[in-house]
């Protein structure tokens, strides 16, 4: 048995941006007194002295020769980077690693570990037979001998997490069913024949001392396509809406929710002290199962 969830993700033109802004905010909420965190200053998102956070939303699987690895370890390399001014470099990722990825188990490995890994990468990769020039480059470009000592101290402090939960507004409420394929089904008739639509983020709002979060503003069209989706739901035997995630469910996008009542009005205020007005769209809709205590992405549909 599985809880399953569907939930709308941030348009793909501005997604990453508030992405890197949620996650930003995680972290403020968990800093220590007195010390920083600043944006695009270092990299994405960094904690001062302390952690380089290099965040990414990407729907596809992390491979071996992803971009997104490549280009971060390129980045930590570069001779403007003062390695020394953190305890760990972070690559904060919605993408999954593959079952048979040789980056599976990462961040359980050593140093040699890890710089050997990245070698049986590039040597299976100039194998290939077709392969993409600019991407060698790239990776030839990481493990080329004259970075090799910074390589290897940038492996040392270097973690890939795995965030599975990016910026959303939320269609239905977790619900448990053993079987899924009526609403996989319904999930891809719908997404074929209805349009992508407008909406708007603007300002934060809360749910008493209890929830803090950015207020969507959906365009009559936008909202038009989520009551014919809820529709088109209802029908399943096993989703059942209640009031709070129904056709008039206050649309947002949670900030932070868990045990924050102590330190609520603190929070408050320093959410404040960042601007929130971002244009979007309704294009995607996606399905998450709760699987070993984490909602893990099961399958994205987009709208036309």
């Amino acid at each position: 048995m599985s809880d399953t969830k569907i939930r709308n993700d941030a348009s793909s033109s501005i997604e990453g941006i508030i992405y890197q802004f949620y996650i930003a905010l995680k972290y403020a909420f968990e800093l220590p007194e007195n010390r920083k965190l600043l944006i695009e200053k270092f990299g994405d998102v960094t904690l001062e002295n302390k952690s380089q956070i290099e965040v990414k939303k990407y729907q596809e699987n992390l491979t071996d020769t992803h971009e997104n690895l490549w280009n971060t370890l390129l980045n930590w390399l570069d001779i403007n980077f003062d390695i020394e001014k953190f305890e760990t470099l972070i690559l904060l990722t919605t993408q999954s690693i593959g079952e048979k990825s040789k980056l599976k188990d990462w961040n359980s490995k050593n140093v040699d570990q890890k710089l050997k890994i990245l070698e049986e990468i590039y040597n299976k990769y100039i194998q290939k037979k077709k392969k993409d020039l600019s991407k060698l480059k790239l990776i030839e470009e990481v493990i080329k001998d004259e970075n090799r000592i910074k390589l290897k101290d940038v492996l040392e402090k270097f973690k890939a997490r795995s965030s599975k939960l990016p910026a959303h507004f939320t269609i239905k409420s977790p619900f448990e069913s053993e079987n899924i394929d009526e609403l996989e089904i319904a999930l891809d008739e719908f997404s074929k024949s209805h349009t992508y639509e407008n909406y708007h983020i603007k300002n934060y709002d809360h749910f008493d001392d209890r929830v803090i979060f950015m207020k969507v503003i959906m365009s009559s069209n936008a909202k038009k396509v989520h009551d014919e989706l809820i529709d088109s739901l209802d029908k399943i035997d096993y989703i059942n809406f209640k009031k709070e995630d129904g056709k008039n469910k206050i649309f947002h996008v949670t900030i932070s929710s868990k045990k924050i009542q102590k330190i609520y009005s603190e929070l408050w205020n320093y959410v404040h002290k960042f601007k929130c007005d971002f244009d979007c769209k309704f294009d995607n809709i996606c399905v998450y199962k709760w699987i070993d205590n984490t909602w893990v992405l099961h399958k994205e549909y987009l709208l036309k």
